[in-house]
């Protein structure tokens, strides 16, 4: 059996390199980016992936905070500035929900945060679950919900709608997020 830190080849980086993934700072930012690096010291470092740990499994690259930041993420526009909280089950309560919208405002300030009526999963045709051979729980279809549920929904000024379920969520069949296997 192959150990998963040598099948995924994670290395965890050392302080030093992670303090050199923020990048290099312009000089008049100099003293922000010594700030930013002391401030590292705080934390402890990330450990060697174990069992069931996603790098145990799975090569990811890095990416420093200046690869990040050049990226083409989307942006909060004022025509596009909405997080709609969308309820997919009837365990998913009204305080769960009124608790993550009261969270994500203080969060995201800017953004305007609002609740959709609940749609119940239990009730769609067109998302399939299984139960889990593992854990032997509920699991819904997650690219389903995306396509069939969540995607037609969406409104003009939405940002991101978050659906809200208690459920495990699967991308797609040949995937167990209940047992974690390097063979797969």
């Amino acid at each position: 059996m192959v150990s998963p830190s040598k099948k995924s080849g994670f290395v965890a980086p050392s302080l030093e390199e992670s303090k050199a993934a923020l990048g290099t700072f312009s000089e008049k930012d100099q003293e922000y980016g010594e700030y930013l690096r002391s401030l590292m010291d705080l934390f402890e470092p990330i450990p060697q992936p174990g069992p069931g740990d996603w790098l145990a499994c799975h090569k990811e690259a890095g990416e420093t905070f200046e690869a990040y930041s050049k990226g083409s993420y989307r942006k909060v526009t004022e025509k596009k500035n909405v997080i709609y909280l969308q309820p997919l089950e009837k365990i998913v309560t009204e305080e769960m929900i009124k608790t993550l919208e009261k969270f994500l405002g203080a969060y995201f300030a800017d953004m305007v945060v609002k609740v959709n009526p609940y749609i119940y999963l239990e009730d769609e045709k067109t998302v399939t679950s299984r139960i889990n051979s593992g854990t032997q729980k509920k699991q819904y279809n997650g690219a389903e919900i995306l396509e069939y549920v969540l995607l037609p929904k969406i409104k003009d000024d939405a940002y991101c709608t978050i659906g809200c379920t208690m459920t495990d969520l699967y991308p797609q069949e040949s995937w167990n997020f209940g047992i974690v296997s390097c063979d797969n």
